[in-house]
């Protein structure tokens, strides 16, 4: 162990604090998006009405939700598979909106607008496990 080691074992454990705190904390958005539509799920089972589509949503989010808050790679990558398909699911939204000229654009404009936000903030610095330069 060289004399520069010993300098920086605080700053990389501060730094895996850091990383730690910050995939707990990107867990949230994908957790209550797996309860929010786990919900829809189950209330359309209700009516008798099984959407597939929707179930696999609610896999991808919770996936991303669980490896977010295991602190692994793999779940920063559903995390981003979510936030681009969402944005990409708003853009497309949003064009339908404003090409047909009746409808309510915010809903689109902010879904899009958080999910590159998300995506973005998954891109960071502070999301790079140490293994994987």
């Amino acid at each position: 162990m060289s004399g520069t080691d010993v300098v920086d074992a605080p700053r990389d454990e501060r730094r895996g604090r850091r990383t730690r705190l910050a995939f707990r904390l990107a867990a949230a958005p994908f957790a209550a998006l797996t309860a929010f539509f786990g919900a829809q799920f189950a209330a359309g089972l209700a009516a008798r009405e099984v959407r597939t589509g929707l179930l696999l949503y609610i896999f991808f989010t919770a996936a991303a939700a669980i490896g977010l808050a295991l602190v692994r790679a793999w779940g920063r990558a559903f995390g981003l598979i979510v936030a681009i398909g969402n944005a990409g699911l708003g853009a497309l939204s949003l064009l339908a909106v404003i090409l047909s000229g009746d409808g309510r654009a915010l809903g689109p404009a902010a879904l899009t607008v958080v999910s590159i936000v998300l995506a973005y903030t998954l891109t960071l610095r502070v999301f790079t496990l140490p293994g994987e330069r």
